[in-house]
């Protein structure tokens, strides 16, 4: 899971050209850069891209550049005060991951006595022994909502059935998880923010005329009712529900983009206990770039230099992420990736790819591109073939949309059960781009909402 580290043993250890004290390998997908002292077989702690490691860790571990900051005030390392993993490029190796021994978490003193023989290779944390490691890097601008809602004077508690999307783990975290006969489905990952709306039942506490009105009747009054509406949400924030605005909530940008995309896209199209799940890309009403552009000269240390030549050429001076919207003609696009039904009970349950297609098109939205579909085979699964093969998928250009980077890829696998099990991965120049965006501490509107 993205901001928790993996158990992992060193494999594959391959030597690097023209470098003495440094090795290479691949492991979960991530390429890592480690001394040479280290052997194959060992265990450690391998750090995606998106990790911010704790002050703690990087502390006790003399991991901080600068050495005032670490313990050993003689020893650097080459954190900086962020704690930020970072992808880089050293020797022509492109590393997408920190890798460190278990041993460093005797480092720290809590810790000096923690049992590493329990932790597991694949087994993924943050906290150990009740002491953070790591967790996922935010902008220190991002802010979150109270979660208090409000719809004019009416104060309303949301039904559990208005759910957020599901966490979407990485592909090369979970490949146990593509098993034969497993049927998947690749669709292309947009930049973009998500979004949800459903037309689900909300829970409401009537206003003083009700009540009044009811006591004049002389009836018994039950104080709460549920009624059907229409509920719109950010992908971790609760934006309206049935028209009125929620109180306290963080839009980001001066008006509620999901509320009036939502309202917009999906007012009277949803069945009752119908929640859709999409991503918003290009631009706001106002013109505002959704998803922040990325000088691309700053992408020349990151890449070879017939790499970089290329991708200048093709993309130009600045990589834009509007997937063709512009900002008076067609200011945004909706990609519907997930539909759910939810009944009367409660209970859940998943429209399979091919429905959320035939729904999309029902109601005149689009769907995330299809990449590839298959049965998943013996040979799929012994061995690296399908894994490569998503690895090279997810690093093409976009077809779809030939002027914008492909962010990477999600592979859905239908499991037969309620929900399916979404698993994504990310190139490496996004993650580079992604990189440089987080490091300007440019809000992120994913983060923040």
């Amino acid at each position: 899971m993205t901001g928790e580290f993996i158990v992992a043993k060193l494999k594959n250890l391959e030597p690097i050209e023209g470098a003495d004290r440094i090795q290479q390998a691949k492991i979960f997908g991530e390429t890592i850069i480690i001394p040479k002292e280290h052997k194959d077989g060992e265990r450690g702690l391998l750090f995606d891209c998106e990790t911010q490691l704790s002050h703690d860790y990087v502390f006790h571990n003399n991991l901080y550049r600068k050495e005032n900051m670490n313990f050993d005030k003689e020893k650097s390392g080459y954190m900086e005060e962020k704690r930020r993993v970072k992808p880089i490029k050293l020797r022509g190796v492109k590393c997408s991951g920190l890798w460190m021994p278990i041993k460093s978490l005797h480092k720290i003193p809590e810790l000096k006595d923690f049992d590493l023989d329990s932790l597991n290779e694949g087994e993924q944390h943050n906290v150990i022994g009740g002491v953070e490691i790591c967790k996922k890097y935010v902008s220190p601008k991002t802010r979150r909502s109270s979660g208090k809602h409000k719809t004019g004077s009416i104060k309303v508690d949301l039904t559990p059935t208005f759910r957020e999307h599901v966490d979407t783990d990485q592909l090369m975290r979970n490949t146990h998880d593509l098993t034969e006969n497993s049927f998947v489905v690749v669709t292309e990952k947009l930049h973009g923010t998500s979004g949800r709306v459903g037309n689900l039942p909300v829970i409401k506490k009537p206003n003083i005329l009700e009540r009044i009105f009811s006591l004049f009747m002389g009836g018994t009054f039950n104080p709460i009712k549920t009624e059907y509406g229409l509920v719109i949400g950010s992908r971790r924030v609760v934006k309206s529900v049935d028209g009125g605005e929620v109180e306290n909530k963080n839009h980001f940008y001066s008006t509620d983009l999901w509320t009036t995309i939502g309202k917009k896209t999906f007012e009277n199209k949803l069945h009752r206990g119908e929640t859709v799940y999409f991503e918003i890309v290009g631009y706001t009403p106002e013109g505002t770039p959704i998803m922040p552009s990325v000088n691309n000269d700053k992408l020349k240390n990151f890449l070879e230099k017939d790499e970089f030549k290329k991708f200048k050429s093709r993309y130009g001076d600045y990589t834009n992420f509007n997937y063709g919207c512009s900002p008076n003609e067609n200011p945004n696009d909706v990609y519907v990736y997930r539909i759910t039904m939810t009944n009367d009970d409660g209970v859940s349950y998943d429209l399979s790819w091919d429905q959320v297609k035939q729904r999309a098109e029902e109601m005149g939205i689009k769907h995330v591109p299809e990449l590839n579909r298959r049965v998943l085979t013996i040979k799929d699964v012994t061995n690296d073939e399908y894994v490569n093969y998503i690895e090279e998928l997810a690093a093409k250009p976009s077809f779809e949309f030939p002027n914008s980077i492909r962010e990477g890829v999600v592979v859905r696998i239908e499991t037969g059960k309620h929900i399916p099990i979404f698993l994504k991965h990310k190139s490496f120049v996004f993650k580079v781009l992604e990189g440089i965006i987080k490091e300007s501490d440019v809000l992120d509107m994913e983060e923040s909402n």
